[in-house]
């Protein structure tokens, strides 16, 4: 209890390092033949199984640890499943991984709600869902929930900031459906509002959310084998200024048909028009895409290849432009030549993609159960 992932780091590091291992990034010589992954006091080790099992008999040595859970190809192993920091992950006979969080979601719902009837929703956040009319109540139950709370405005909730924060661990873990209504939330207060006006609007979103969640809490993310693939998608999206003040933006990054990355947030700066906030976000997309690269590279034994797409045309054509572009600021002109300077030594391209096909446009806004569905 009350350890701090650094502690962790502090005590394992010495002990794989005298097993021969080394980091993430470190000069490596020679085949990695497996990777580990540490979170506080839970390990994820990725290799042949005759070899994660030699080295956690090693490790014992130095941890007390319990008994490891193994996934793979093996007949014991088929059927099998294991958690790593409370995610669910499983492998279909195709060596399809599938992680999901669907036990915790249902958790969630049973810890901030009461025993009542839950409406159904088919979007985490539609824009006019979060003005909900004043004693607007339950139209129909959802038969696939296994919880189900009551609709009417009340004081279910308690405690914003606990639901908010299983929320955002649920988002950020595997679901990115969830990531734009979630985060979102947390902007959502206006200049001139009362404290009680902004909580009461806050458990508005909130209990949208959990309405989709009940509905989907069996959704997971899926990750198809993608052996040789060195080609990582970056794709951006940013909404300007939607409630007056900064911008917001959204990153998705693919590993051949996975989604490895995502983020929606509020941008850093101030900008001034739709080209500019879609400049913003596109450096944040590529910012993060260089990191991913490294770790890619690695287990890839080769220099991935960066392909970056957003729907601004206007965005684009400065960022290729670069000296003859006409900036107009100096901080949107050095991320602008940022962009153009990678491309001139090829790390990375830059091309368009059609709005309707922008898989970050569900990071930046609400949109129709149409266009959620088809973005996600």
């Amino acid at each position: 209890e009350g350890r701090k992932p650094q502690d962790s780091h502090r005590r394992l590091t010495p002990a794989v390092k005298e097993d021969g291992l080394a980091e993430t990034h470190e000069n490596i010589k020679g085949t990695i033949k497996g990777k580990l992954a540490l979170y506080v006091d839970d390990l994820l080790s990725a290799a042949r199984k005759c070899l994660s099992v030699s080295f956690l008999d090693a490790l014992k040595a130095h941890w007390k640890m319990a008994s490891p859970e193994h996934l793979g190809p093996e007949a014991e192993d088929q059927k099998a499943s294991l958690k790593f920091i409370g995610v669910k992950i499983t492998r279909d006979s195709k060596g399809c991984f599938y992680l999901g969080q669907g036990d915790y979601v249902l958790e969630v719902l049973g810890r901030f709600s009461k025993s009542m009837d839950y409406r159904s929703r088919s979007t985490p956040g539609e824009p006019e869902s979060f003005q909900p009319k004043s004693g607007q109540k339950s139209m129909k139950k959802n038969p696939r929930s296994k919880i189900q709370v009551e609709t009417e405005d009340s004081d279910e909730y308690a405690g914003i900031s606990a639901i908010l924060g299983a929320l955002m661990w649920i988002a950020f873990r595997t679901r990115p459906d969830i990531v734009w209504a979630v985060t979102r939330i947390s902007r959502s207060a206006k200049p001139g509002q009362t404290e009680e006006q902004v909580e009461h609007q806050a458990r508005s979103q909130i209990k949208h959310i959990l309405q989709y969640l009940a509905a989907t809490w069996t959704v997971c993310l899926k990750m198809v084998p993608a052996s040789g693939e060195a080609r990582l998608q970056v794709v951006t999206d940013a909404s300007l200024a939607p409630g007056g003040g900064r911008s917001h933006e959204g990153v998705t990054i693919f590993h051949g048909p996975n989604l490895v990355f995502w983020r929606s947030g509020k941008q850093k700066l101030t900008t001034l028009s739709s080209c500019e906030a879609e400049l913003v976000g596109m450096v944040s997309g590529v910012q993060q895409g260089i990191n991913l690269s490294l770790s890619l590279g690695e287990a890839i034994q080769q220099k991935p290849v960066i392909e970056v797409y957003n729907d601004n045309s206007a965005a684009i054509d400065l960022v290729k432009s670069g000296p003859e572009a006409a900036f107009k600021t100096r901080h949107i002109s050095m991320r602008g030549h940022y962009v153009h300077d990678l491309m001139g030594v090829d790390i990375l391209s830059v091309y368009y993609v059609p709005s309707e096909e922008n898989a970050a446009d569900a990071c930046t806004k609400g949109l129709s159960s149409a266009k959620h569905d088809r973005a996600c």
